[in-house]
């Protein structure tokens, strides 16, 4: 990754899904100082790019802030690079699900930023054709509180839907079904119900797609669960 972006930079032809994968490893390594030094500099060339790449990238450098303890610059990126380009699109609104979730388990006031995501996200209820994306899209309709969408996606979900392959139908039933009731538990506040029912799932979670990076946001929701709940069980018997 690192020699194509240098071969970019002696040619002027900029490479951002090279510079995606470093990001993407640098991530895994547990940099995230050495993320915002690789992707800042690069960031000038991310305009001409597609919402997509534009939007997923500094979701990346987002993530980056947020793992050095500087959740208002990683909201200032959610504001103005993250959603709002193309709001109907939907890397866009998975890149903004994501993001404004991380805000929140990190202690944020987001205001009312969900029920901006979810108006847009919520002509997609009905999609049924990656779980990876559905989950993202209830979450949202959650947090904003639109229960009779989330009360028919829940349904819906429980039902692999005809135009998903017959050789997935385990991995939905058995993954995205729970893990969708465990989504909808933790955004609203049912955190003892949301670690019990995400936590047997979590192992085959990346059966349902999504990068290493993505992945974690269902790892850290079910932390944040286990977290709360003990919490609360603690508080009972003091």
């Amino acid at each position: 990754g690192r020699r194509a972006v240098g071969h970019a930079a002696e040619t002027g032809a900029d490479d951002p899904w090279a510079q995606h994968a470093v990001a993407h490893v640098l991530e895994a390594r547990g940099d995230p100082a050495g993320g915002l030094a690789f992707l800042e500099p690069l960031s000038a060339g991310w305009d001409r790019c597609s919402s997509f790449m534009y939007t997923h990238n500094w979701w990346h450098a987002a993530l980056f802030h947020l793992d050095l303890d500087d959740p208002a610059a990683a909201l200032a990126l959610y504001d103005t690079r993250v959603w709002g380009v193309r709001k109907t699109y939907v890397q866009d609104q998975i890149n903004a699900v994501s993001l404004l979730s991380r805000l929140e388990l990190r202690g944020v006031d987001v205001g009312g930023r969900w029920a901006d995501v979810a108006d847009h996200v919520g002509p997609r209820v009905h999609d049924r054709q990656n779980g990876f994306l559905d989950l993202h899209y209830l979450y949202a309709l959650a947090r904003a509180g639109r229960d009779a969408a989330v009360a028919g996606m829940l349904a819906a979900l429980d039902t692999p839907s005809p135009e998903v392959p017959g050789a997935n139908h385990p991995i939905w039933r058995e993954v995205a079904a729970p893990a969708s009731h465990a989504l909808a538990a933790h955004a609203r506040g049912r955190y003892a119900e949301a670690a019990a029912r995400l936590g047997p799932v979590l192992p085959r979670m990346f059966l349902l797609g999504g990068s290493t990076a993505q992945q974690t946001w269902f790892h850290r929701l079910h932390a944040d669960a286990s977290r709360r709940a003990s919490g609360r069980a603690s508080g009972a018997c003091a």
